[in-house]
């Protein structure tokens, strides 16, 4: 990203050269970055120079009126107040330069605005309105207005606001209440701070990325950013501060490590509805307060503390961390007015505990078995999903097949969203993961006819903040049936010679034979061969059909089903 723009801030800057709007220390800063080379020291002297010149000359030859109709650096004029109630009237772009160096530059080409420079942009910077900034405990005032022509320009044509590298940070409403088709803003890692309203009713961006680097932001740095949906907040932050002035709508915020002093990070939000803190070292006092549409609260925090107040439309809060420390309090209400008083007796690890109010029976509690916000909770409703993984009981054998199984357990009644079922390896001696169902059934396919095999389950409980595995039950064995044969038959000499094929796995094969078709089946041999000759028989019509089978354990067969009869005429 940096390099992309200083490709287009090296490009811009060759197009305006014929323009009043840049100042020669914007350009001569801008240039150098291109020459940093010893060697080209000498160069970059006398390209300033004749860059210098070139700028002089335009000046004269051309006007201030060129920038009527294609402004490349916006001007702005402005009386400053100063903490010593100096004042200076009518101060230009240049104030703004040679005080914090700090330029800009519009590429038509594109529609974007780059702002550069090496110091923190100032208080209301391209904002048209006048505004109050308060420090010391005292009011001071700031008048701001913008070239009339400049803020039709950037109302209309503005789509997009760089903040290049070496911006250290963003004043109060630098940006506010001018620019109404910007559709992206990109700060780099360079700033730390963002200030109150610093991008203010920006009501068409929608796009919004903030770099590694920045530690501190005020939120309302983009209140009333309409089309603002959802923002993620980097793992530098360490300070948040938002106050109950803040309307973003339907605006969903992911943030990380976040530290948080005394105030709730969310008031008075109409149109927030979903709260997402991943930091598990977030320490804070409420975390919403009067967000009447929110209606989930997910926190990673050992440290509950206190969660909200007044969230009617709270359906579910995740309490992620599996041994919470239980210090500070723990609130919940929906409407003061039906705050009621619970009691209860809480473990002696909580050290500081001091009331709950509320009655929250339309709120689901998603928390670890274990943990104080199980115990918390549990006193006060009954609307608990645990986020523990169940432990599978009950595994059996259904029914066993020639190359499959069937499966079965206990269904879970709670944590559990799906069961991993897995099969013992015998010769690379590992489990194997063979199938993950949402069902308390399941079929193991694809296995040895006559074999034994081992099979464990256990529980998978996800949510969409959490993946947590039960503990395997304790494994079983399954064999599966042994294979049938296929037989033929021929007589010859008054005798039946009869072939079959072998079954995998089996160690003997049980022969029977009936004479005539209403005949009954006698056990003609049992034997471990693949073939087999009678002895002598009288003519006649004679079926045939054979079994496997494998010698198991006590005196136990594993048989197979017996084979199509085959008929034979001697």
């Amino acid at each position: 990203m940096q390099a992309l723009i200083s490709i287009s801030r090296f490009e811009n800057m060759l197009d305006c050269l014929a323009t009043v709007g840049l100042c020669v220390f914007g350009v001569q800063s801008r240039l150098y970055a291109f020459f940093i080379s010893k060697e080209m020291s000498k160069l970059k002297k006398v390209m300033s120079m004749v860059l210098s010149i070139v700028m002089l000359i335009t000046m004269l030859s051309v006007g201030f009126s060129a920038y009527a109709d294609a402004p490349k650096t916006f001007y702005v004029y402005s009386a400053v107040g100063d903490y010593e109630e100096n004042v200076f009237e009518d101060v230009d772009a240049a104030y703004w330069e040679e005080q914090y160096g700090i330029a800009n530059y519009f590429d038509s080409k594109d529609g974007t605005l780059y702002i550069y420079g090496k110091n923190k942009i100032p208080n209301h910077y391209l904002s048209p309105n006048i505004y109050y900034a308060r420090d010391y405990g005292e009011a001071w005032k700031m008048h701001y207005k913008l070239n009339e022509e400049h803020i039709e320009f950037m109302r209309k044509n503005v789509k997009s606001i760089v903040i290049c590298e070496g911006i250290t940070g963003i004043g109060v409403a630098a940006f506010a209440n001018i620019f109404d088709n910007v559709e992206s803003v990109y700060i780099p890692s360079t700033v730390n701070t963002i200030d109150y309203e610093a991008f203010a009713r920006m009501k068409k961006l929608n796009s919004l990325h903030i770099a590694e680097g920045v530690k501190h932001i005020n939120v309302p740095a983009f209140c009333d950013c309409d089309s603002l949906t959802e923002v993620t907040l980097p793992k530098s932050l360490k300070t948040i501060d938002i106050s109950q002035d803040q309307e973003v709508q339907n605006l969903r915020i992911h943030w990380y490590d976040i530290y948080d002093g005394e105030t709730s990070p969310f008031d008075y939000c109409d149109n927030l509805k979903k709260i997402v803190c991943l930091s598990d070292n977030l320490a804070f006092g409420y975390i919403a307060v009067s967000c009447p549409s929110l209606e989930t609260i997910v926190l990673a925090s050992h440290d509950l503390g206190e969660v909200v107040y007044r969230c009617p439309a709270l359906k579910d809060i995740y309490f992620l961390t599996k041994n919470n420390n239980g210090a500070g309090a723990q609130y919940i209400v929906p409407l003061i007015e039906s705050a009621k008083l619970h009691p209860f007796e809480l473990d002696k690890s909580i050290t500081e505990f001091d009331y709950w109010y509320g009655d929250y029976q339309n709120a689901t509690i998603h928390c670890y078995r274990e943990s104080q916000a199980h115990q918390i909770f549990s006193h006060i409703t009954n609307n608990i999903q645990f986020l523990d993984a169940a432990k599978v009981t009950g595994l059996k054998v259904d029914k066993a097949y020639v190359n499959s199984v069937k499966l079965s357990w206990k269904k879970c009644k709670s944590g559990a969203t799906a069961y991993e079922v897995q099969r013992y390896m015998n010769q690379a001696r590992v489990w194997k993961t063979v199938a993950v169902t949402d069902s308390n059934t399941c079929t193991v396919k694809n296995l040895c006819s006559c074999d034994t095999y081992k099979f464990r389950v256990r529980t998978v409980n996800k949510t969409d903040y959490t993946d947590e595995k039960g503990e395997y039950c304790k494994a079983i064995k399954a064999i599966t049936k042994t294979a049938p044969v296929t037989v033929t038959a021929t007589a010859k000499s008054g005798k039946i010679k009869i072939h079959y094929d072998k079954s995998y796995n089996a160690t003997e094969y049980e022969i029977y034979i009936k004479s005539g078709k209403n005949g009954k089946y006698k056990k003609l041999a049992t034997t471990k061969k693949l073939n087999y000759t009678t002895k002598k028989m009288k003519k006649g019509t004679y079926y045939i059909k054979v079994r496997a089978r494998k010698k198991l354990s006590k005196g136990k067969y594993n048989y197979s089903a017996y084979s199509k009869e085959v008929k034979v005429k001697l």
